[in-house]
Parts: structure tokens; sequence; C-alpha cells
């Protein structure tokens, strides 16, 4: 099957939605949800949302040659999971993902030795 498909992103389930349970400060420094066009009581009824990795970035040469952005395309997502999605933008994410290698090793170990 052939997708008319411009970029392909990784992606991952969002921890938080825009429409539950994000903010955004107004210029008066008060809260209000970040999407507040549709109002949704309960975190069931929101839409599933993603976090952008940077585990991938897939794309016909043709449109990076052409686009200005990367929304300017049909644009899909291939849902990859969270542990092997993290940014190491802080110290917390670098400890997270030591951790996270650590422990992969460990487990490797020990299927390697069984």
């Amino acid at each position: 099957m052939t997708l008319d498909v411009d970029l392909v992103l990784a992606i991952t389930p969002s921890h938080r939605n825009p429409w539950f349970n994000m903010v955004v400060e107004n210029r008066n420094g008060f809260l209000g949800l970040a999407k507040s066009d549709d109002v949704i009581k309960r975190r069931q009824d929101a839409p599933q949302c993603f976090d952008l990795s940077t585990v991938a970035y897939v794309a016909h040469t043709s449109f990076i040659m052409k686009a200005t952005g990367i929304w300017d395309g049909k644009v899909r997502g291939i849902e990859v999971p969270a542990e092997r999605a993290i940014d190491i933008d802080t110290s917390l994410d670098y400890a997270i993902a030591r951790f996270l290698k650590e422990q992969y090793e460990i487990e490797f170990r020990a299927t390697e030795n069984a």
C-alpha cells in the first residue's frame, strides 16, 4: 500500500492534554486551559495527544526542498515507546536515560546468561 505522505514523525503518547490539564497564563497572570475551544469535563473525553520525539523524521527530498515548515505537508506519525524516545534536555532527562540504559544492560546480561 502506498501512502500519500510528505513526512513521518516519531511520536509517543502524551502524559498531558491541552484540552484538559495544560494551562497558559494570560497577561494578567491568570491561568486558563491551553485549548479552551471545547469544554471537556473528563480526561477520558479529551482527544488523544502525542508528544513529538526526535527519534525519527523521515521526509521526501522534494518536500524538504519546497516546504517552509514540517506542518506544510501531509504528516503522519509512528508511535514509539516512551522509554525509547527520551529527549535529553535536562539533568533529570539524562538521569532517567542513564537509569533505563543500566536497567536494559542488567536485563540483557540476565537473558544472555540464561
